[in-house]
């Protein structure tokens, strides 16, 4: 093996511990659990909370870029809804995920003023509200109520979910029963417990030990519950104790078989463990669950970069780009299959995007 990938591994593991932790994100938080606060500029500089934006009733964040085909798309819809439904209680706040040091101010003015956009368009210069929240595809859009709990979640959006999403806030501001939501909702005890080991792994890294508690009280509290499954799946392979991050995510695929994150993180293990077969169908399971799960994508590609062709491989990394070109290990994967093939050029141009990428500069 040539030295330039444990190089790279070295910067960019140090890297993950430095950067805004991201475990207390959508790949983890399901419908009834407490979102991330924050605090972003508009385009005028003058800096807005989110909880002095909160609607009466619900607010619907929706996380965009302007490289985004489907962006604009979901950025009309959102002014559609926030036009039928604003009188009664709905707020609607943009937030720009691109980072990067461009004139972002011009990107986000120029489409509010194209788009007629009438609701608030904040910027996200360092990703930080993007990684908190781990948006996983572009567009994604998070509905929050008052109290600023989940309600609804759709990442990609495609078109059964939209309308989907659309008549979840319709009936919900027209005081009707809303559409039948699939997340599980966990007792309630389970819930406190599994949200306060997020905010120990937002708060610090450092506190990870202490998360790893709450989040076995929260399995012991709902044995249904699969989120802190996969969460302690990802602390353990964090760790490096492979074992145990494969029971938490089989256990996790065992209480919700659709569950992508867990099938594709379960998949990416046994890939690297030598069970290429059975890591290569899980991701592919995974894919067919949830075609925004970015990770699903690069991790067959690392897959595929196996074989001496990897014509393949590259079309799963610019697939992954598609759906979130932000995503520091799509370039981090991409360099492993190119150095594997001796291609240490575009190996370390992988490895320095990802770097940028991750720096977010």
């Amino acid at each position: 093996m040539s030295k330039l990938y444990p190089l790279a591994v070295f910067l960019l593991s140090g890297l993950l511990f430095l950067a805004p932790p991201s475990a207390a994100t959508l790949k983890h938080l399901q419908v009834g659990l407490e979102a991330p606060g924050f605090t972003l500029k508009r385009t005028q500089g003058d800096p807005v909370s989110l909880d002095g934006l909160l609607g009466e009733r619900l607010t619907l964040l929706i996380f965009w870029a302007s490289w985004s085909a489907k962006s604009e798309m979901a950025l009309k819809r959102a002014q559609l809804l926030f036009e039928r439904q604003g009188g009664r209680g709905l707020s609607v706040v943009g937030i720009n995920s691109e980072g990067g040091n461009g004139d972002l101010r011009e990107i986000v003015a120029s489409t509010t003023s194209r788009l007629k956009l009438g609701f608030p368009n904040l910027i996200d210069y360092r990703l930080n509200v993007f990684s908190d929240y781990g948006v996983i595809a572009l567009p994604t859009i998070v509905i929050l109520d008052k109290e600023r709990t989940i309600r609804y979640e759709l990442s990609g959006f495609p078109t059964a979910g939209v309308e989907e999403m659309a008549s979840f806030v319709t009936a919900t501001l027209e005081g009707k029963k809303p559409p039948l939501n699939r997340a599980y909702q966990p007792n309630k005890r389970a819930s406190l417990l599994f949200n306060m080991g997020n905010r120990m792994l937002l708060g610090s890294r450092s506190r990870a030990a202490a998360a790893e508690q709450w989040f076995l009280k929260a399995v012991a509290a709902d044995a249904k519950y699969s989120a802190p499954h996969l969460a302690l799946g990802r602390l353990y392979l964090e760790r490096s104790q492979l074992d145990k991050a494969k029971s938490h995510l089989r256990a996790a695929i065992s209480i919700a078989p659709e569950n992508a994150v867990a099938l594709c993180e379960l998949g990416m293990i046994l890939i690297d463990s030598g069970e290429g077969a059975e890591g290569e169908a899980l991701i592919a399971k995974g894919m067919r669950y949830d075609e925004a799960y970015t990770p699903c994508y690069y991790y067959l590609g690392y897959a595929y970069g196996k074989r001496p062709d990897i014509s393949e491989a590259l079309e799963m990394f610019e697939k992954a780009k598609e759906i979130n070109q932000a995503d520091p290990e799509i370039y981090r994967y991409q360099g492993r299959v190119f150095e594997a093939h001796k291609n240490y050029s575009a190996a370390a141009e992988s490895y320095r995007e990802s770097l940028r990428r991750m720096l977010k500069l």
